[in-house]
């Protein structure tokens, strides 16, 4: 085990985000790198526990680039950083009530011209991809074919494998217990595996970012951990013959719901 107490850059939190950051810090140069995971093993919490769906739409400009880029990293990694795809592309139906379908179905072009692969449904033809839907709570769709499932294991073991070969040090079951600020820099750690002295020091400890936030002497942020509202059922057997192509995409398909309430 690396026994070095001073690094250039300390991670607190060794989930995507901070598994993601070392990885790209290292593939730019910056390898005296200590990521930091309180739980004995990455991505037990969030991570681990994420829907795994990319949905390349957001009404949010900065987020929907950012959605972009992501996608693009997904679809076409670099060669050679990961074994197995990390995107299957099952598609991805976004469903809008009123009034919100009034409103994002004149940006539509705008999204398809950033880039975005999409295609407008009516209400009968979301209907017909997903049956199951509440035709009174629903007025328009939006299918993104190029999106779908992402492969977290391989993604995350991915980021960390490339991120140790280059020389960042990796430790499990070491909490941080507090930060030691110096002229207004965040400048160590103390943690219950002993202290440990950087330059920088990043916050990517997801739920607990106001936690450990709060031990710089940061102003409280008030993050709480909820479950995802996600549910996921059987398909339920038609009640009526449905085409064959309705049924391929009724058993592949991602459906997500945007409400107006």
């Amino acid at each position: 085990m690396d026994e070095r107490r001073r690094f250039e850059v300390i991670i607190a939190g060794g989930g995507i985000a901070g598994a993601s950051l070392a990885h790209f810090l290292a593939e730019r140069g910056l390898t005296d790198v200590l990521l930091l995971e309180r739980e004995e093993q990455h991505a037990y919490h969030a991570t681990g526990r994420s829907a795994a769906t990319l949905v390349e739409w957001d009404a949010i400009p900065a987020l929907h680039a950012l959605k972009l880029q992501g996608g693009a990293f997904l679809r076409d990694p670099p060669a050679g950083f990961s074994e197995q795809p990390l995107l299957t592309r099952i598609g991805v139906l976004v469903a809008f009530d009123e009034p919100l379908w009034s409103a994002v179905r004149p940006v539509l072009p705008a999204f398809a011209q950033g880039g975005t692969v999409l295609r407008e449904l009516s209400r009968a033809e979301a209907l017909e991809k997903v049956p199951v839907l509440a035709p009174d709570h629903l007025a328009g769709a939006v299918f993104l074919p190029e999106d779908g499932h992402i492969d977290v294991h391989e993604l995350l073991w991915s980021y960390l494998r490339h991120a140790t070969r280059r020389g960042v040090v990796r430790r499990c079951g070491v909490e941080v217990r507090g930060i030691r600020v110096e002229g207004g820099r965040c400048r160590g750690v103390v943690t219950n595996a002993g202290e440990f002295s950087s330059r920088w020091i990043v916050n990517a400890a997801g739920a607990w970012a106001g936690r450990i936030a709060r031990l710089a002497g940061a102003a409280p942020i008030a993050l709480t951990p909820l479950r995802r509202t996600i549910i996921t059922f059987p398909a339920p057997k038609p009640a009526t013959p449905m085409r064959a192509s309705a049924r391929r995409i009724w058993r592949r398909c991602s459906v997500s719901w945007v409400s107006g309430s």
